[in-house]
């Protein structure tokens, strides 16, 4: 029927003038806004090896099985993943709607009439008098050639913004699971310390106690030994309720239920001697997921212009209509059929659509400073967390060499107390010492650990690790080449 009307040929380079246009963008070539971008770090001037973030798997580098196996299980089973997830099947299927924007709507109708008066079809008069049965059927194929591909477009960079999404939440999960799994092993670590420096307070109370009955000791050194081991009570049941904590948290971030958890291995057993990568500051932007749907957002914004700007082309109608109508006529049944083909251009000036380019300007203007906002925010991110990893890396250097001098200055005490040199009291003084420097020495890998969690997942580390559908590069999330 419609080839009747307009070739087919005809139809084939209409469209392809549609899609050339309506896939342009109002506003540049899709380059985003320029961001000034240091060379160097300004934290650190970093010379280590550069590491492809995307798909290191930079926790590995604490040498955990255990932790590795907790990742992966988020990475399958966390529920925010999930929920990430789902929001690309949204994006997908709103690209699906609109990818049908092309095909033509087709209508059916069927019935029966009584009247008395007669129907003009195109060139044909039946009437009805007596009743009439009919069907019909009304194929529709309306579209502008400017407005579809560019809804089509903005639907696709809206789809990408929500693939980026999910590879920044990825991100996100894989540093909070190994934050957590290093605060639980921390918080066991430090009941350890804890339980064993109560455990000397309560010898040394002992002491001053016999010491005190025979008038050689003081009721202030006893009444100061109690006051310690009451402050060690109360950190051991806050310590307790952290540890709770530290592993609910881990439990829900690998989508199981609240409860416990029993590690396989300790604190000691951990690599912390992890240097940080050396990729510099456009290497980080280009891979990192959040600035990826910050520049697809702005992409689909640009769309949205075009295709606001695209109400004022006209729109394209094809219309044809088949019939089949019954008819009883002089008490005779007849059969006929009323068909008509239609094309015409439609074109609606309707002075909102000036109000609406404008109001789609606005969204694009939006876009593009936050787009500028993400990037410098990026940046921001990881030089202070490279910043303060060092830092940390520094401390706990310094730190692990006092706790070396401060574990041979317990051997030393140790050896004089067994040959009689030093007091039980004096050597459990000295073990005091040792649990202090012991237990900064934790609290310091603990921070250092969660400054380098903070630091890959600023620089996007681990966003594709396992993931078989996505790559990332050049600030664009694509799916992967099979």
């Amino acid at each position: 029927m419609l080839s009747k009307i307009i070739s087919k040929h005809r139809i084939i380079s209409l469209s392809s003038i549609g899609i050339l246009l309506g896939g342009c963008m109002m506003y540049g070539d899709g380059t985003p806004p320029d961001v000034k971008m240091p060379e160097q770090w300004p934290a650190i001037k970093n010379s280590a090896q550069e590491r492809p973030l995307p798909l290191y798997p930079w926790w590995q580098e604490l040498k955990s099985d255990e932790l590795n196996e907790l990742v992966s299980e988020s990475l399958k089973n966390n529920r925010q993943i999930l929920q990430s997830i789902n929001s690309i099947e949204q994006a997908q299927a709103q690209l699906d709607t609109v990818k049908l924007g092309w095909l033509p709507s087709l209508n059916f109708f069927g019935g029966s009439i009584n009247g008395n008066t007669t129907l003009f079809f195109q060139g044909l008069s039946v009437p009805v008098a007596n009743v009439g049965g009919f069907v019909g059927f009304l194929p529709t194929y309306v579209v502008n050639l400017l407005q579809q591909p560019a809804r089509q477009m903005q639907a696709g960079q809206i789809l990408e913004a929500s693939q980026a999404d999910y590879l920044a939440v990825r991100t996100v999960m894989i540093a909070q699971v190994t934050t957590a799994y290093v605060a639980v092993l921390v918080t066991e670590r430090q009941t350890q310390i804890l339980q064993d420096m109560q455990e000397s307070l309560k010898k040394r109370a002992q002491i001053a106690s016999s010491l005190s009955a025979r008038g050689l000791g003081t009721e202030y050194g006893q009444n100061q030994l109690e006051l310690e081991l009451n402050v060690i009570s109360g950190q051991l049941a806050q310590n307790s309720a952290n540890q709770q904590a530290a592993q609910n948290a881990l439990l829900i971030l690998v989508g199981r239920g609240i409860g416990r958890i029993k590690t396989k291995q300790s604190l000691d057993q951990m690599n912390t001697d992890v240097p940080s990568p050396g990729n510099m500051p456009a290497s980080v932007v280009s891979t990192r997921p959040d600035v990826a749907a910050a520049r697809a957002r702005l992409d689909a914004t640009n769309y949205g212009v075009t295709a606001t700007a695209s109400s004022l082309f006209p729109s394209i109608s094809l219309n044809a209509l088949v019939t089949n109508i019954k008819t009883t006529q002089n008490g005779s049944n007849a059969s006929s059929n009323a068909n008509f083909q239609a094309a015409y251009a439609a074109l609606v000036l309707d002075p909102k659509i000036i109000g609406a380019i404008s109001s789609s300007n606005a969204v694009y203007r939006s876009a593009a400073i936050a787009y500028v906002d993400v990037v410098n925010s990026a940046l921001r991110e990881t030089d202070d967390a490279l910043s303060a990893y060092e830092a940390q890396r520094v401390k706990l250097g310094h730190d692990t060499e006092a706790f070396v001098k401060a574990k041979n200055n317990l051997k030393i005490s140790e050896s004089m107390y067994r040959q009689g040199l030093l007091s039980e009291s004096q050597f459990l003084e000295n073990k005091a010492q040792y649990n202090l420097v012991d237990a900064a020495v934790t609290q310091t890998k603990l921070t250092e650990l969660i400054a380098m969690a903070k630091l890959y997942q600023s620089m996007g580390g681990g966003s594709i690790y396992e993931e078989q559908n996505l790559e990332i590069s050049n600030g664009k999330v694509r799916p992967t080449q099979k």
